[in-house]
């Protein structure tokens, strides 16, 4: 019997659509396409939902061709296609926190502000990128300077809702358009800061610079293009097509008068021919879904609006968490039409069969699984230590034996198998973990870094042997735990890992009954992914052009903004190596948190150190980890300037890895990884500010040295620290917990 897929629509639709008469929603092509991959559609709205039996009052299509109402269990898999209000709302959380349900384009309202601010962060897509800020009267009138000529508009609106275009017409004066029928105004400066302080209290503000885009006959145009989650879960085109606004209208939406035509009858620009454009928009488009994706595992659906300009050059206006599809209806592409219907069934085919190797035998059952802490994405922007970790370390072990991780925007990790959780507090994330664990029972638990899960996880598996990988001293010390509480958490492990001998010693200093069970298993880096390039390599150079520091000498910090990291003592001792080297200049990339900055007072010291250091110093926040090896690679030297508690320090095997000489501290585990005066220099924490100019002023002068420490730095990662090394030992550990299990049940069946 072919696997059912839920499809959620809202009540309307599913009235309409039952009929055949929703210009959004076509019922028979869902029918048509599950058919030919496999599953069967159902499709009902967030009011039939019985949460308390999770079962659903659904419409199926029968052989006789009408669909018929009943009762169904509540999918695993559903194609979410609402965008609920009110009392919906509620509804729509409650089916995201149930477990073991995959509701695939679960988030749909995407903040335009967001999917920027993750898309800039990507060098291939920033150039396709209008340049945007967040409406402040000083961006404002920085990017009209800049441009002439903005848009604002709402982070979370669309159909041209809250839009407006402003023009600078001479002096101090702007115009200001609307989409709809309210007329243009002329304003003068203080007028149009009063419309700016009114937009602003509406909400959140964009403003994005105005694309000059390409026309039909006088009228601009640009395009949607729809990208779907296709059959191996990957990201394709469905369609590509015109709208073309009105010749005066500032919009191409058709909701303000625009027109949707094939794009194949409007394209005329000579730059490229037809096929060369919609190529390069098919290539912009998909590297923008896959950073976005990479992010949020669980987008599915995306509708991209794309402009091009006179010269051919393709930009990302903006992206919608869920394209309606009704352009393609309405320019009568409707074999592009069609496949906006055939890949989200195709998808659900895919889905259904990760089911199947997840469930299809008791072997499967057999093996180990990893409970992450739940509370950051496995993959993209966001992303800590603690989940790199365990994505790099998994995706090599899972071949020895059935491997389940649990976790947040879990990406492909080889053979293992991922269980998918949504954005919850912790307690439901553990009561969702647990209830899983309860089916699978696996052999062996590990825990990574949540010492206060294990009681609720030994409940659920009394016989399972449990591990905690313990990467930090956080959550084993108030407030995060009490001595007591804790000690009693640990004494229900069978084994309890730690990332360095430091954190070892720590751990039993505390709960010294634990130091027989305790091991040592350190952090690695992909020495493949993470390699030196020369100096001459044209990547290299693009990227120090593209940030204006091509023929500097360029001091790297990678790392959060807190004060444990100590990135100010840096910033207080820069002037001294600038004095000494003209061309020195500070690249700093991190922030407050893994997902982004958020304000602390920490941040606004260090914003105000920057400020002393103006014109020598490069800050990119947020990035996701997979992006990092390129500012590794274009640096000279590394400084980690740690003061506070460092178990371990993975931004140093990194630079390491990358043949970066490193200056750091000898606190916490590092000293266990660089070796002084060998691959590294180490400094005492509080001899840095004497000391950190002059370990950094020295390397720069004596290059001959700094390449000498990163050779050793790189050959000591590839002996010691590579994640091959760290998984062949894992695989050790697993196996004897698992071979003690073995022996100890044939002796009692003995």
């Amino acid at each position: 019997m072919a696997q059912i897929v839920g499809v959620l629509v809202s009540k309307g639709t599913l009235k309409n659509g039952l009929k055949g008469c929703s210009p959004y929603e076509s019922f028979a092509l869902y029918d048509l396409y599950g058919s030919k991959h496999g599953v069967k559609p159902i499709f009902f709205s967030l009011d039939d939902i019985r949460f308390s039996r999770r079962e659903v009052r659904a419409y199926i299509r029968t052989g006789a061709g009408h669909y018929e109402s009943r009762m169904f269990p509540l999918p695993r898999w559903i194609h979410h296609r609402t965008r609920p209000f009110g009392k919906s709302v509620k509804k729509l959380i409650q089916l995201k926190s149930l477990h073991g349900l995959t509701l695939y384009n679960a988030n749909n309202r995407l903040d335009k502000w967001d999917v920027y601010s993750k898309l800039v962060q990507n060098p291939e897509i920033k150039p396709h990128l209008p340049e945007t800020s967040l409406l402040t009267l000083e961006e404002s009138e920085r990017l009209l300077d800049t441009y002439s000529c903005v848009y604002l508009k709402p982070t979370n609106k669309s159909l041209a809702i809250g839009l407006v275009k402003v023009e600078r017409v001479g002096g101090d004066k702007v115009r200001v358009s609307y989409p709809r029928k309210t007329p243009t105004r002329i304003l003068a400066s203080s007028d149009w800061r009063k419309l700016q302080h009114k937009l602003m209290k509406q909400g959140k503000y964009l403003v994005q610079q105005a694309i000059p885009l390409a026309s039909l006959e006088g009228c601009p145009y640009d395009l949607r293009v729809s990208a779907l989650r296709g059959r191996e879960g990957k990201w394709q085109v469905a369609g590509q097509v015109a709208k073309v606004g009105p010749s005066s209208g500032i919009a191409t939406n058709v909701s303000v008068g625009g027109r949707a035509l094939p794009f194949s009858s409007v394209y005329h620009l000579s730059a490229y021919s037809f096929e060369e454009i919609s190529a390069k928009i098919d290539e912009v488009v998909l590297r923008a879904a896959d950073q976005l994706g990479e992010m949020d595992a669980g987008l599915a659906d995306l509708g991209f609006d794309v402009g091009i300009d006179h010269s051919g050059n393709v930009w990302i206006i903006e992206v919608n968490g869920r394209d309606l599809r009704i352009t393609f209806r309405q320019a009568r592409e409707f074999q592009l039409w069609n496949r906006t219907f055939e890949y989200p069934m195709a998808y659900a085919a895919y889905l259904a069969e990760q089911k199947e190797e997840y469930e299809c035998t008791e072997e499967k059952r057999r093996g180990k699984a990893v409970v992450t802490p739940g509370n950051l994405p496995m993959q993209g922007l966001g992303a800590g230590s603690v989940e790199i970790s365990v994505r790099e370390r998994v995706s090599r072990e899972a071949g020895e034996y059935p491997v389940t991780v649990f976790g947040k925007n879990v990406p492909p990790l080889g053979k293992a198998i991922a269980f998918q959780t949504g954005i919850s507090p912790t307690s439901l994330y553990l009561k969702q973990v647990t209830a899983e664990l309860v089916r699978l029972q696996p052999e062996v638990i590990q825990i990574e870094n949540r010492p206060l899960f294990i009681s609720a996880i030994r409940r659920a598996c009394p016989s399972a042997k449990i591990v905690l990988y313990l990467h930090s001293e956080t959550f084993i010390r108030p407030p995060n735990g009490k001595p007591k509480t804790i000690g009693a958490e640990l004494a229900q492990c069978d084994l309890i890992l730690t990332n360095s001998e430091f954190m070892k010693r720590r751990i039993a200093e505390r709960f010294p009954m634990c130091l027989p069970k305790i091991d040592v298993l350190p952090l690695g880096v992909d020495v493949d992914q993470f390699h030196p390039i020369d100096k001459e390599d044209e990547k290299r150079i693009a990227v120090r052009e593209r940030l204006r520091i091509a023929n500097k000498k360029v001091i790297l910090y990678v790392g959060r903004i807190i004060a444990q990291k100590s990135v100010h003592v840096l910033l207080d001792v820069f002037p001294q190596i600038k004095k000494a080297h003209p061309d020195a200049h500070l690249l700093v990339v991190g922030s407050t948190h893994y997902s982004g900055d958020k304000e602390t007072r920490y941040l606004q010291l260090v914003r105000k150190r920057m400020e002393r250091v103006k014109g020598d110093v490069t800050w990119i926040t947020a990035t996701a980890h997979e992006k990092l090896v390129t500012y590794y690679q274009i640096a000279d030297l590394l400084v980690t300037p740690s003061r506070g508690s460092e178990a371990y320090g993975l931004v140093n095997l990194e630079g390491m890895a990358t043949g970066l000489p490193v200056v750091s501290t000898t606190n916490g585990g590092i000293p266990e990884v660089i070796q002084h005066g060998k691959n590294g220099i180490l400094i005492e924490p509080k001899e840095l500010q004497t000391r950190l100019a002059e370990a950094c002023i020295e390397l720069l002068y004596d290059p001959v040295k700094a390449e000498q420490l990163g050779k050793a730095a790189r050959q000591r990662v590839q002996e010691k620290f590579s994640w091959e090394e760290v998984a062949k030992k894992e695989i050790q550990l697993t196996r004897s917990l698992i071979s003690c299990d073995d022996q100890l049940k044939k002796a009692t069946n003995q």
